[in-house]
């Protein structure tokens, strides 16, 4: 469940919250992942760029892994997640439900752990980009790129569900998640 108020106070500051229960079955293991996030938005320049603030409070437990191999073994159990994400993000696209030029991009770092609290201890940077281009007969050509780097923090490891996989509808099509 997530709500943003995009115009907060009148002024163009955007405000928004998160909460999330979640299930998952996966092959090797289960997660069940409970928390929230609370996030602020201001914009940097006329146009179309805007800086985003969040800060994160997630438990998941990890239970039921099937797969022998150690690391699946060390995930198992509860752990905190209490981390500040900073984001900043280019949307020139015309439409933001249905677009047909434009672009979004984003880059952003996240920083889990240690003056934070929780468990869990890494950062994690991102960046994204999707492009919107108009063709013939109403249709769009959409081309998206993505790419990560997660390392752990303090001498500790990246937490399974943190690392980056392909697989799955919104990474690697025609493979299923965490396959690749």
């Amino acid at each position: 469940l997530g709500f943003t108020e995009p115009w907060l106070f009148d002024t163009p500051i955007s405000a928004g919250f998160d909460i999330c229960d979640v299930e998952r079955e996966y092959t090797d293991y289960d997660q069940k992942a409970q928390g929230g996030a609370i996030r602020l938005g201001f914009p940097v320049t006329e146009d179309y760029t805007r800086l985003f603030v969040r800060y994160r409070h997630e438990t998941v437990k990890i239970s039921e892994v099937w797969n022998p191999f150690a690391i699946m073994k060390e995930e198992e159990g509860t752990s905190t997640t209490r981390g500040i994400r900073v984001s900043l993000v280019r949307d020139s696209r015309n439409d933001r439900m249905f677009p047909t030029k434009g672009s979004r991009n984003s880059i952003s770092v996240e920083y889990a752990g240690g003056p934070m609290g929780g468990t869990n201890y890494f950062t994690k940077y991102t960046a994204n980009t999707t492009w919107y281009f108009p063709l013939i007969w109403n249709t769009v050509f959409m081309c998206r790129g993505m790419v990560g780097y997660v390392q752990g923090n303090e001498g500790r490891d990246v937490p399974l569900f943190e690392r980056f996989f392909l697989g799955g509808i919104n990474s690697l099509r025609g493979f299923e998640a965490y396959t690749v």
